[in-house]
C-alpha cells in the first residue's frame, strides 16, 4: 500500500542515494507486501515454478519501467552518479534537484508536433517534441496563456521566480532528509514559437499525475512524506515561504513535481500565492505525520481562510 511504501522509505533514509533506482528485490518482504510471520514454514519467494515465473516478470517489468523513468529524468549527455547529500553544497543540490530543460535552445524551432492536451483557468496545454539539444527526440510540454489574459508578462516571470525559489527549498529537504526517494522539479523556461508566441515549456512528465496537495488545504491520504515537504519549506525558510500544491509523478524511488506554488509572507509569486493567510490556512489542515520533526516551526496563529480544493486556488 502507499502508506507502506511511506513507512518503508523512512527506515532507509540513511542509505546512500541511488539515481532513481530501482529498489532492491531482496528487501526481505513477502509478495503481498507482508512480512513472513515468525516460524511459518513457507518463506516469501517459495512457491511452485509458475508463481516464480510470474514473480520475475513482474520484477523485470517493475525494473524496466524504472530505468525509463531515470532515462527521462534526465538526458544521458547530464547522467551522473548523485553523490549523497551531505556532500553536496547548496548550488550543486539545487542543480541534482532541477530537471534540466533544454539549456540554450531558445530559438524558434525548438520543437514539433504540437498537439493539444488540456485547458486551466488561465492557460492552454500542448505536447511537443524536442528537436535540438540534449533531449532532441524527448517529449515536452508548452503552457501558453489563454488569448486575452490579463498580466500574462508578469504571469511568465513569476512561473519562473517561483519555480526557482520552489527548487531551492526543496533541495534543502533533499539534502536534511537525505532520501532515498529523491524529489526533483521540473525546469520551465519561456521560449518563443515561429509564430512569435510565448509558452513556458519544459520536459513532459510520464507517467500517473498524482496530486499530492494544493494551495488550500487539501492532502492527498497516505502521502506523509511530501505533506512534511511542505511544512519543511516554511520552517527552513523562517516561515517567509511555504511550497504546497505538490504535483505530478509517483515513481518507485523519485518524485518529479511540476506547477507547484510557494506560498510568501509577502505575497511575491502573484495569484496562486494566497500569502500568510494561505500559510494559516495549510497549517490549520496540516496533521504532522512520521516525517515531520515536533521541533519545526508553526505559525503563531492558524485559520481557516480558503474555501478546501483539491484545484489550484486563484485570488487576483
Amino acid at each position: 500500500s502507499l502508506s507502506f511504501l511511506e513507512t518503508a522509505l523512512h527506515s532507509l533514509l540513511s542509505r546512500p542515494l541511488g539515481y532513481c533506482q530501482a529498489m532492491s528485490s531482496s528487501s526481505g518482504e513477502c509478495e503481498d507486501g507482508k512480512d513472513s510471520e515468525e516460524g511459518e514454514e513457507e518463506e516469501c519467494g517459495e512457491g511452485d515454478e509458475e508463481e516464480e515465473a510470474e514473480e520475475e516478470w513482474e520484477l523485470e517489468e517493475a525494473d524496466l519501467k524504472t530505468q525509463a523513468a531515470a532515462s527521462w529524468v534526465q538526458p544521458s549527455s547530464r547522467k551522473r552518479k548523485r553523490e549523497q547529500p551531505s556532500d553536496l553544497n547548496d548550488d550543486e543540490a539545487h542543480e541534482q534537484t532541477l530537471i534540466m530543460n533544454h539549456q540554450g535552445s531558445s530559438k524558434a524551432g525548438f520543437a514539433d508536433n504540437w498537439k493539444y492536451l488540456a485547458s486551466g483557468a488561465f492557460r492552454h496545454v500542448y505536447s511537443g517534441t524536442y528537436t535540438k539539444g540534449p533531449r532532441k527526440g524527448d517529449k515536452c510540454v508548452s503552457k501558453g496563456f489563454k488569448t486575452g489574459a490579463v498580466y500574462e508578462d508578469s504571469f511568465f516571470e513569476l512561473d519562473i521566480q517561483a519555480m526557482q525559489k520552489a527548487a531551492s527549498l526543496i533541495a534543502k529537504f533533499n539534502q536534511a532528509m537525505q532520501a532515498t526517494r529523491w524529489i526533483y522539479v521540473n525546469e520551465c523556461e519561456v521560449w518563443r514559437d515561429p509564430d512569435g508566441l510565448r509558452g513556458l515549456i519544459e520536459p513532459m512528465i510520464e507517467g500517473e499525475y498524482v496530486k499530492f496537495n494544493s494551495n488550500s488545504g487539501y492532502a492527498l491520504e497516505d502521502t506523509d512524506f511530501m505533506q512534511a515537504l511542505s511544512h519543511f519549506t516554511y520552517r527552513i525558510s523562517n516561515g517567509q515561504y511555504l511550497v504546497c500544491d505538490l504535483q505530478r509523478g509517483w515513481y518507485t524511488d523519485c518524485y518529479v513535481l511540476t506547477d507547484q506554488v510557494v506560498l510568501s509572507s509577502g505575497k511575491e509569486f502573484g495569484p496562486t500565492d494566497l500569502g500568510l493567510a494561505g500559510m494559516q490556512n495549510f497549517f490549520h489542515n496540516h496533521t504532522c505525520g512520521p516525517f515531520c520533526n515536533a521541533a519545526w516551526r508553526w505559525p503563531r496563529k492558524t485559520a481557516n481562510r480558503f474555501a478546501m480544493s483539491r484545484e489550484t486556488t486563484f485570488v487576483m
